[in-house]
């Protein structure tokens, strides 16, 4: 659905923690993820790292915890738990532990997950990087409708976007939920991701929950802002 973000580059600009150029941290995994493992409902299991983990999860440093929970509350919002390092997990109700891609997982989980597919996903990280290296990101504050742009890692895109990791055709995956009251929030966390922006978006080096609310109060082209604002990680 056609949705103008009224009024958030202004809003942006006009306050400092929304500056274009930042530090930021790219973090990566320790080791390559072995292969799929299936973990049973009411199971402990050792994540080793570069392993993503699909499910409603709680994640701990042993396998008596103590225990995050790493999952919302919304029935239709499925989770992905990124492991940058060696951690346990608590599957309440089984999960899976994948070496498979973070974009191909969060596909699965649109197209089937949550009893018959979810409406969103959820992405969290556990552990630090071995190996971190500090870059200077620039954050494009404007993509122009029907504009296609590499962004950095480091950078939070707010608009109804299509990204992709390759920006190849037919690899374009819809960010977002098509409805006018509903905002999308797009954190380009692991990798630089395509984005492509049918009707034109933004981004910022800000914190994501901070852009969050700036649509609540001046997005989706509504007078009172967003209803909603759903916040995607990739």
């Amino acid at each position: 659905m056609k949705k103008f973000l009224v009024g958030i580059a202004a809003f942006i600009a006009s306050i400092s923690i929304f500056a274009g150029i930042g530090n930021v941290e790219k973090a990566y995994a320790d080791t390559a993820c072995p292969g799929d493992h299936e973990v049973h409902a009411g199971e402990t299991y050792q994540v080793p790292a570069g392993c993503i983990v699909k499910g409603d999860v709680k994640v701990g440093p042993s396998s008596n915890g103590p225990w995050e929970v790493r999952y919302p509350s919304e029935a239709d919002n499925g989770s992905l738990v990124v492991f940058i390092q060696t951690g346990w997990i608590y599957a309440q109700w089984g999960a899976n532990v994948s070496n498979r891609t973070l974009d191909s997982l969060q596909a699965e989980l649109y197209s089937s997950g949550c009893g018959s597919h979810c409406n969103h996903t959820y992405t969290t990280y556990w552990g630090t990087a071995t190996t971190v290296t500090t870059t200077t990101v620039v954050c494009d504050p404007s993509i122009p409708k029907g504009g296609k742009l590499l962004v950095p890692v480091g950078c939070t895109v707010s608009g109804d976007v299509f990204t992709s990791w390759t920006g190849v055709d037919g690899t374009w995956h819809f960010e977002g939920r098509g409805i006018q009251t509903d905002g999308t929030i797009v954190v380009v966390k692991t990798a630089p991701l395509w984005v492509w922006a049918p009707y034109g978006a933004s981004a910022t080096d800000a914190d994501p929950n901070a852009v969050a609310l700036t649509m609540k109060q001046v997005g989706c082209g509504l007078p009172n802002g967003c209803l909603t604002v759903t916040i995607v990680t990739k």
